[in-house]
């Protein structure tokens, strides 16, 4: 049970990192507008947005291998402990 519960979380993690990005990036996407309205300006705009989406992107995926990376070695160190304990037979 705690396996899933972990799994749950974790995913629920990144679904909500997921949505907040898609947030930071269409709010600020308002105000660029507003403040580029020439041809550069929306250039400018675009390259903004996709500076943006692409440092979320690398964060979020940081974020993911290392909760990754810290939940499965959690669970062969669970997994060595409890071979190591079992008597052999």
């Amino acid at each position: 049970m705690r396996t899933i519960t972990d799994l749950t979380l974790i995913l629920l993690f990144v679904w909500i990192t997921m949505l907040a990005s898609l947030v930071v990036i269409f709010a600020a996407l308002p105000f660029l507008t507003s403040k580029l309205t020439t041809e550069l300006g929306r250039l400018l705009e675009q390259v903004i947005v996709a500076g943006l989406a692409t440092i979320i992107g690398l964060v979020w995926l940081t974020m993911w291998r290392e909760l990754a990376f810290r939940y499965f070695s959690r669970i062969l160190t669970r997994n060595v402990e409890r071979a190591h304990a079992s008597p052999d037979t």
